[in-house]
């Protein structure tokens, strides 16, 4: 992806991370769609209104 590609080849990143809500299922497929892995899944940590939202944490590492 282009963004992968200015992330680590221009910017010098080892590192990428993206998250999304559990109940997104297109968001979170499109991230395994294109090589990321999830690597946590962080509950009740994201303040909405009056109750708390889930979260998933998704990261590519550049050798990957």
């Amino acid at each position: 992806s282009l963004t992968f590609t200015y992330g680590f080849k221009e910017m010098k990143l080892h590192r990428i991370i993206a998250t999304c809500q559990p109940q997104n299922t297109p968001s979170y497929r499109v991230m395994e769609k294109i090589g990321m892995r999830r690597e946590g899944y962080f509950r009740k940590c994201i303040p909405h209104g009056n109750e708390w939202w889930d979260e998933y944490y998704y990261a590519i590492l550049e050798e990957e």
